[in-house]
């Protein structure tokens, strides 16, 4: 998940009841754990929900900051915190029954057991050293979808919006509350029963099962427990039942009845359902926030899906995806997906009065051949070194006294670009703002002002990304007008033997409103449009003009626009 969109979970979890709070983003302390501090004074936060405007206040302080569930009565949570997967695993099968459906996150390292809140039970950690905590009135568990030190982020299994926290069962509310008495009396075994693993070491390192118990009061339990495995195997139904029947009759002691089998594979089968489901929704959820193309592994790595069934329950996903046409294939890449985004808006073009042309200046007079409009796109395109940067700087010069303009640079560092400037004769004073650093141009477009963008680029043998690039950059423009400088293909030329497009191919020709291609031509260079879209009278398209550049900045003209 985006860092803003941590706020819109914490304000999405106030309005289901839940008091939340801030903490510290990923950051290990002395001993290389993960702190997991709160960034408030939390502790009013278990008597009184913090207000929508105060929980804003605080992400808008730190945006990175994760997400507190304060436990106990306010919140109705109690929460048991298993730090590794074979507690959990033991935790299901001696106390939790396959009926029983409630919360479930996971951790970096385990699972969090949603529980309505049990006021008799206090908060443990580490107890009796093992890797097993409870949280209710007084603690506090960090929530879906924050992120860790590892770089997993939390998420639900069992989500709470559709799955209410259930009463903790007896079984087990007796377990923790016996908690005191394992501390005092080490003859105790209940609760090392409970958090034993299911494989432990031998001081000889050996490894040691521990083994399945499948006698009176536990062959329930356990049938579901190995019913769950095989249907996570991805063992065909028959096949388990097969099984389980044989085990029912053989193994079990007394033997289990044959016709609450299918019950048992069925709970198993509803289980995995209910994981799978929330995986696809997550999914779901970043496509739809998504924009342009994707790769299935930019999916695995933002949700943090690393295991061997979860790349292939994605794979499952993202076909399932495709036939909703929500996505699809793009390109002739494996995995490569994009969003299929059918929103439009609908213009009643008699409600239309004025038509107003952008006012902008472009070097040496071109837009007295060419009428420019509001959200058109401007494509300078040239082989390395032809002039595009000057060209662009030329541009926002004649601009920047009746424009708001950005130079977005992803080339020409702020040193550079500052000394360029200084050495043009005639502007002592730019007003723009410079931007670099940034991830993605469409991200940053400024839909209502001037955006000079220098240059598009991609990995090699993406390059068929750059016509869709253009797209997403118009539709980003509301008032305002962009002007991309793109690289020429060395590869592709022209039957005279010039480049007439960009590396992205000829498609790239089909958003601007006008392409101009710059090529080097001793001793200067010379433009050329390439196509111009609305044109004033005469067509411009296949003029050319020569021109030199000094000090890298400034340009001077050699003759007039002509045909060639």
């Amino acid at each position: 998940m985006a860092q803003n969109s941590l706020v819109k979970w914490a304000l999405f979890y106030r309005k289901s009841g839940i008091s939340v709070f801030p903490v510290v983003p990923p950051e290990k302390d002395s001993e290389g754990k993960d702190k997991k501090k709160p960034l408030v004074k939390w502790e009013p936060y278990q008597k009184e929900i913090a207000s929508e405007e105060q929980i804003e206040a605080w992400w808008s302080q730190w945006p990175s900051a994760r997400i507190g569930f304060a436990t106990g009565a306010l919140s109705n949570l109690y929460v048991v915190d298993c730090d590794s997967k074979e507690v959990y695993e033991r935790l299901q099968v001696a106390y939790l029954s396959d009926s029983l459906v409630t919360p479930i996150a996971q951790t970096p390292k385990g699972y969090h057991v949603y529980f309505q809140n049990v006021p008799e039970l206090r908060n443990q950690a580490k107890v009796k050293g093992m890797a097993l905590d409870t949280r209710g009135e007084g603690g506090y568990v960090v929530a879906p979808p924050s992120p860790s030190i590892n770089g997993k982020a939390y998420r639900w299994l069992v989500n709470p919006w559709e799955n209410k926290p259930a009463m903790m069962p007896s079984a087990l509310f007796k377990v923790f509350k016996d908690i005191k008495d394992i501390y005092l009396n080490n003859s105790s075994s209940a609760f090392k029963d409970l958090v034993k693993t299911s494989s432990t070491r031998t001081p000889s390192g050996k490894s040691h099962q521990v083994s399945l118990d499948f006698g009176q009061g536990s062959r329930d339990q356990t049938l579901f427990h190995v019913a769950n495995h095989l249907v996570k195997g991805r063992m065909p139904v028959n096949q388990i039942e097969q099984l389980l029947t044989l085990v029912a009759e053989k193994v079990c002691n007394p033997p289990f009845p044959q016709k609450e089998i299918s019950i048992k594979i069925k709970s198993a089968l509803q289980r995995s359902e209910n994981q799978e489901r929330n995986l696809t929704e997550e999914v779901r959820e970043w496509v739809l926030s998504s924009s342009g193309f994707f790769t299935s592994s930019e999916v695995l790595k933002c949700l943090q899906l690393s295991s061997r069934q979860e790349r292939k329950n994605l794979s499952q996903i993202l076909i399932r995806l495709s036939e909703e046409k929500l996505i699809e294939k793009h390109g002739d890449k494996n995995a490569t997906w994009r969003r299929v985004e059918k929103e439009f808006t609908e213009v009643n073009l008699s409600e239309i009065e004025d038509i107003e042309t952008f006012d902008i200046t472009l070097p040496f007079g071109m837009q007295k051949y060419v009428d420019i409009f509001p959200k058109d796109l401007i494509v300078f395109a040239g082989a390395p070194n032809a002039g595009k940067t000057a060209i662009m700087l030329e541009t926002l010069r004649l601009n920047q006294k009746r424009h708001k303009c950005f130079y977005f640079s992803s080339e020409m560092g702020k040193f550079n670009c500052k000394k360029r400037l200084s050495k043009h004769t005639e502007c002592e004073h730019w007003n723009f703002t410079f931007v670099e650093d940034f991830k993605n141009f469409v991200d940053v477009v400024q839909p209502d002002h001037l955006n000079f963008i220098d240059y598009v680029e991609v990995l090699e043998g993406r390059y068929y990304e750059i016509p869709g690039i253009l797209a997403q950059i118009q539709r980003k423009l509301r008032n305002g007008l962009a002007l991309v400088a793109l690289q020429k293909n060395p590869d592709k030329k022209a039957k005279d033997g010039r480049i007439s497009w960009a590396i992205g191919g000829p498609q790239t020709l089909a958003k601007p409103a006008i392409f101009v291609t710059i090529d080097a031509e001793y001793p200067g260079a010379v433009m050329r449009i390439v196509k111009a879209k609305n044109y004033k009278d005469e067509n411009p398209n296949g003029y050319q003009l020569h021109f030199r550049i000094k000090q890298g900045i400034n340009l001077l003209p050699d003759g007039i626009w002509s045909p060639e």
